[in-house]
């Protein structure tokens, strides 16, 4: 299935993540991935013509490193491995049984700059929230 690939203005970031299904049975897959203010999207490659999933981003959404204190899930699970890993947390306060989403970009610079990158994808959310209540 073709894909209209996203429009280069929305990019925040792109670039190659390997990420892992929801459950520890599940293949480090990499994937190209482009950081939208909504979303993060995921690809095959990088022509962007067949998306793979995509990860819808809120307010609330937040990248958590697997080596940070406290981090969710399976995060833990992979901090050995994947020392540069991360999760995406779409909604930390929606209980135990969340979803997590695990992504891995290989290198402390880009762990950073994704985690950063998805923190102003997030506050976007949120502003356009409080502006939605608002008006």
């Amino acid at each position: 299935m073709a894909v209209a690939n996203p429009s280069p203005q929305l990019q925040l970031l792109t670039g190659w993540l390997y990420k892992r299904g929801p459950t520890v049975d599940f293949a480090w897959k990499r994937r190209w991935c482009v950081l939208l203010p909504s979303a993060l999207e995921c690809y095959a490659d990088d022509a962007c013509q067949q998306k793979v999933g995509a990860v819808l981003l809120g307010p609330r959404s937040r990248a958590v490193a697997f080596s940070a204190a406290g981090a969710p899930g399976d995060c833990i699970k992979h901090s050995a491995l994947r020392p540069c890993g991360f999760a995406v947390d779409v909604d930390p306060v929606s209980g135990r049984h969340r979803r997590l989403h695990y992504f891995d970009p290989g290198d402390g610079t880009s762990l950073q700059t994704w985690t950063a990158a998805l923190a102003v994808a997030a506050n976007t959310q949120a502003h356009a929230a409080r502006d939605y209540i608002a008006s």
